[in-house]
């Protein structure tokens, strides 16, 4: 079996770390532009803004290629588990898995499409409109 090189756990963990403060300073922006607290996870599960994980990650990818590598590299303070790299891989696979088809089935619902098969039904009873707005509180319907 190939080892994966450690570049690949880095870019893992920015991605993952890039979320959460992400998520964090999206929060802090809007309670002082709006003086309230409301969802700003970009998925179901988690304090999650995924938007942030991937730019932070583009951003690095480029900058890599040019002279700034030299004076700043990503360098976590702590090696980071290989098991822990691969469960954070599977948990937001999931989550943006189940995230992009708990929402694409509440557009559907919204165009009044009835579930045909059980993964839909699954998704109907899981995450119910109620959730999806509790979750997404600013999500606009787009046909």
């Amino acid at each position: 079996m190939k080892k994966i090189p450690y570049h690949f756990h880095k870019m893992v963990w920015l991605f993952f770390i890039a979320s959460i403060l992400g998520f964090v300073f999206e929060s802090i922006y809007c309670f002082i532009l709006h003086g309230t607290i409301e969802s700003r996870s970009g998925l179901i599960y988690g304090p999650f803004s995924q938007i942030y994980s991937f730019a932070a990650v583009i951003v690095i990818l480029l900058l890599q290629k040019t002279n700034f590598k030299n004076r700043w590299s990503l360098n976590f303070p702590m090696k980071m588990s290989t098991l822990v790299t691969w469960i954070i891989i599977l948990f937001m696979t999931f989550d943006l898995s189940i995230s992009a088809a708990a929402v694409f089935r509440a557009n559907q619902r919204y165009d009044g499409i009835p579930p045909t098969n059980s993964i839909q039904t699954f998704l109907d009873r899981s995450y119910p409109d109620s959730f999806i707005h509790q979750v997404y509180p600013n999500m606009v319907h787009v046909s």
